[in-house]
């Protein structure tokens, strides 16, 4: 994922400069709820995970991908960890098109970025200390204060969406329960056989 961040963010980089504005942003798959609504272009779902608006946001997000995401995919197998990736980068956006839709917050905001599927990774390391305890309860509550922040950060940053984060939240929650209910069913399967 941070291999395809990279990529895009030169790719974007070569077009339009380091920097993005919004209108570039929309060209390239970023999230706009409007698009969404009158021109049906739900792909933005997935694509605006992937772009980023300059160095330091790509520099940031990549970093932190890295730390959670690397714990996160050795807890489960690769296709459970692609699973709850998948619910955090739709839930992202979905939550604020959500919003747009039925409250008009954010209608015409663009966004993009990775950081709603950080937040997912978060969610998901909620779940397991949940479920699991032991060294995830540690690393959780070892955690804890920086998710705070980071949702503090969220509220008091208005360019940040914090619907994204929320949603990328949300979403890693969602798809860690699916993926637990699905280990515990090949458990009892093997179990059986």
């Amino acid at each position: 994922m941070i291999l395809i961040c990279l990529v895009v963010y030169l790719y974007t980089t070569l077009r339009f400069g380091p920097t993005m504005n919004g209108n570039e942003a929309i060209l390239v798959g970023g999230f706009m709820p409007e698009l969404i609504t009158y021109f049906h272009q739900y792909w933005r779902f997935i694509t605006a995970n992937f772009i980023h608006f300059g160095i330091v946001h790509i520099l940031v997000n990549c970093y932190s991908l890295r730390s959670i995401g690397c714990f996160i995919e050795n807890v489960f197998k690769r296709k459970h960890y692609l699973i709850i990736l998948a619910f955090s980068a739709v839930f992202t956006n979905l939550l604020p098109y959500l919003m747009a839709i039925f409250f008009s917050i954010g209608t015409f905001t663009v966004s993009g970025g990775i950081s709603g599927i950080i937040f997912g990774l978060l969610g998901s390391l909620c779940v397991t200390a949940h479920h699991y305890k032991g060294v995830f309860y540690h690393v959780y509550r070892q955690l804890l204060p920086n998710i705070l922040l980071m949702f503090l950060i969220s509220v008091a940053v208005p360019s940040i969406s914090l619907y994204g984060h929320l949603g990328g939240f949300i979403g890693g929650i969602i798809g860690t329960e699916i993926v637990i209910k699905m280990i515990e069913k090949e458990k009892k399967k093997q179990w059986y056989n």
